[in-house]
């Protein structure tokens, strides 16, 4: 009965389809009771524009009312079940590790029911690879020069587009092989938790994960790519301790702002004349220093020091008499 699944749901899809397409459309009947006049047309036709008139006692029916489906058959909904709701393992679909196991045996029924298409994706890859092998061998004998292809970019090269010329040199005979990914959204998820345990343990390395797990066809670039968020991130707590430094400047000024000085005239003054006013008037007009004067020859000294000059010449007297 396992390998009957796919049949059984085709062919109870395929009837419920007919029935809908053949009788949802309407079929409209005139219908009057045994004693009612004869109709003046034999066929009622509604596909005109003119609008048709009935006899007295005669209503308009519809003749497919009776045969209408309308509602979804207990079977399909059953059938739709097994490939949606109970697919996949119940841990996959987020239920705890302890949940009831039975959902694999339906997810057998959906692999027996996917199985048969497999062959037809492996007959497709493998002409897909002998038609590469043939235009290769081509280039080779045949055309015996080069051939330009051309090959789209990938990861930040994406938008740009080679030439890249195939010589008959470089063509060997190795065959072609071409791999179609036939695996659905909901098992590349439950791949991608694997691998990621896996690499948590260290014991699966972060291109597998990336490779099988999400599809990268250039682990390369996605590796550059992260080392670039990374340094982005660290350089983005630089810049908000720069900006939060000037936010409490811009505020510290904004709080204490400078007094405004105004002169005679009523007219501000600049910064440092304000300043000098504040602090005791106008400024006084500089002195002639008085630093070494006393040792300047026949100079006075300051106010109640006696000169340098005549201390010395005093002291050289009183030597000259001691002798």
């Amino acid at each position: 009965a396992v390998g009957f699944t796919e049949a059984i749901a085709n062919d109870v899809m395929t009837q419920e389809v007919d029935s809908r397409l053949t009788y949802n459309r309407p079929k409209p009947i005139a219908t009057a009771p045994a004693d009612a006049p004869d109709a003046s047309e034999e066929v009622l036709d509604l596909s005109g524009p003119e609008l048709k008139l009935l006899q007295p006692g005669y209503t308009l029916d519809d003749a497919y009312a009776k045969f209408r489906s309308m509602a979804i058959d207990p079977t399909i909904g059953m059938v739709l079940g097994l490939g949606q709701n109970q697919s996949i393992a119940p841990v996959v679909g987020g239920q705890s590790p302890s949940a009831d196991a039975s959902g694999f045996s339906l997810n057998l029924l959906t692999s027996n029911a996917i199985g048969p298409y497999m062959p037809l994706l492996m007959n497709k890859a493998t002409a897909w690879g002998k038609v590469v092998d043939f235009t290769r061998q081509v280039v080779k004998h045949t055309l015996k020069e080069s051939v330009e292809l051309v090959v789209s970019g990938s990861g930040a090269d994406a938008d740009r587009v080679e030439w890249v010329a195939l010589k008959p040199d470089d063509v060997t005979d190795i065959p072609c092989q071409v791999d179609i990914d036939p695996i659905s959204d909901a098992e590349r998820i439950g791949l991608a938790k694997h691998f990621l345990e896996g690499v948590i343990g260290g014991y699966v390395p972060e291109r597998i994960l990336q490779e099988r797990g999400y599809g990268s066809e250039n682990v390369d670039f996605w590796r550059e790519e992260i080392i670039q968020d990374a340094a982005r991130r660290l350089l983005a707590q630089y810049e908000v301790q720069q900006a939060l430094r000037e936010m409490i400047e811009e505020e510290a000024i904004a709080s204490n702002p400078t007094p405004t000085i105004l002169g005679p005239n009523g007219q501000p003054l600049p910064p440092s004349t304000g300043e000098m006013q504040q602090a005791g008037g106008m400024p006084q007009e500089p002195r002639p220093s008085t630093v070494g004067r006393e040792n300047v020859p026949g100079s006075g000294g300051q106010a109640g020091q006696k000169p340098l000059n005549q201390g010395v010449s005093q002291a050289a007297m009183n030597g000259a008499g001691g002798f």
